[in-house]
């Protein structure tokens, strides 16, 4: 009895594609002679089960069957961020640099509090902190983006205190009024400054702003806090009578 595979493929759904080792297959299949004698087509069968087994093997049934080439990954590119880095505090989420040597590799960041939590992958978060303080952090390159996945690398990252700048001339000057008379100052941050004024010459402050005419010196300071260096600045500061010059240095 005759068989023939090209009508019994006929009414079949069609695969979508074929990859090169299905396509190999179909050709040895289509290749059967259906006017051999019986025994030779038995034979063949054998040969064709025998065949079919083996490039089920090699070429695998996932994205081969479904006529999808595997793409060789790249070779993850080096991570080139420093491995210690700091930055200043300013009250926002602060992440480390983290980058590549070439662009689109992906990279995962996972922050923790200290080293023994890192190499024991303890508690770690991918949110960049906030807080003042020394960080750990692991920099991963996993697959992704047409690039194989590459070792991770440590980064120390310290997030360390602002500094903080007074602004105020350095010289200033006021008309007596019977008023107490202060200078202008004012932080860069988000801090309260602290002014001492001295008559000019004495090492013991006033209790307050110089109501009386004469050369003073204003001292102003911040002291520091958890998230800010301290800082100070002088400003020589004269209470003078009405059209009275400044002084020349």
């Amino acid at each position: 009895m005759k068989r023939n595979f090209t009508r019994r493929s006929r009414g079949r759904k069609r695969l979508p594609a074929m990859s090169l080792c299905g396509l190999f297959f179909f050709i040895r299949a289509e290749g059967f002679n259906t006017q051999e004698p019986a025994f030779r087509q038995g034979s063949f069968r054998v040969s064709l089960l025998i065949y079919v087994l083996f490039m089920f093997t090699a070429c695998g049934t996932g994205k081969g069957a479904a006529g999808e080439s595997e793409i060789p990954l790249e070779d993850p590119p080096i991570i080139t961020s420093a491995t210690h880095q700091h930055t200043l505090y300013n009250g926002q989420r602060q992440p480390i640099e983290a980058k590549t040597a070439r662009e689109g590799a992906p990279v995962l960041v996972t922050y923790f509090t200290s080293l023994e939590a890192l190499e024991n992958d303890v508690g770690g978060t991918t949110e960049p902190p906030v807080e003042i303080g020394d960080y750990f952090v692991r920099i991963e390159r996993p697959a992704g983006n047409g690039f194989a996945a590459g070792r991770p690398v440590s980064v120390e990252y310290h997030l360390q205190k602002a500094l903080v700048t007074i602004n105020a001339a350095e010289k200033q000057r006021a008309v007596y009024d019977g008023l107490p008379k202060t200078v202008a100052a004012a932080a860069d941050k988000p801090v309260d400054l602290t002014i001492a004024y001295y008559p000019a010459g004495s090492a013991v402050p006033l209790d307050g702003p110089p109501s009386e005419p004469g050369d003073y010196l204003a001292k102003i300071s911040f002291a520091g806090d958890t998230h800010y260096m301290g800082a100070s600045k002088e400003v020589e500061f004269l209470v003078e009578r009405a059209n009275r010059d400044f002084p020349d240095d």
